[in-house]
């Protein structure tokens, strides 16, 4: 079974190779699209991932890879605009995700139950 950080290490290679093929010049829309579908390809890769759906730890781990690894990858970039290029497809990509919606409702539940009464 593919580990946590083994997929890290996967994520990284694809997200790098994408930023080789693609800047300095800068992709078009259809090569933007190319970083979600080589990450789509890494995830649905390991075994546990189901036909259309990723397995919760799957979704877990690509949260938690933004978190804890991209950053390192991105800085490495030294390309403002292809740092803000995978910054945007990953955020576009991870919102699609049910753990992050569930996780962004929270957020928000939470964030109401600290207003201030009026």
């Amino acid at each position: 079974m593919l580990t946590g950080e083994a997929l890290g290490v996967a994520l990284e290679r694809v997200t790098r190779r994408w930023f080789l093929d693609h800047y300095p010049q800068g992709p078009s829309d259809p090569e933007k699209a190319l970083l979600s579908d080589a990450w789509v390809e890494v995830l649905f890769s390991c075994p546990a991932a189901f036909d259309r759906n990723l397995d919760p730890w799957l979704e877990k781990v690509f949260l938690l890879w933004r978190e804890h690894w991209l950053p390192d990858v991105i800085a490495t970039f030294e390309d403002g605009v292809a740092e803000y290029d995978v910054e945007e497809l990953y955020a576009d990509f991870a919102a699609q995700l049910d753990r992050f919606q569930v996780l962004s409702r929270i957020a928000h539940l939470e964030a109401g139950l600290n207003l201030p009464s009026v």
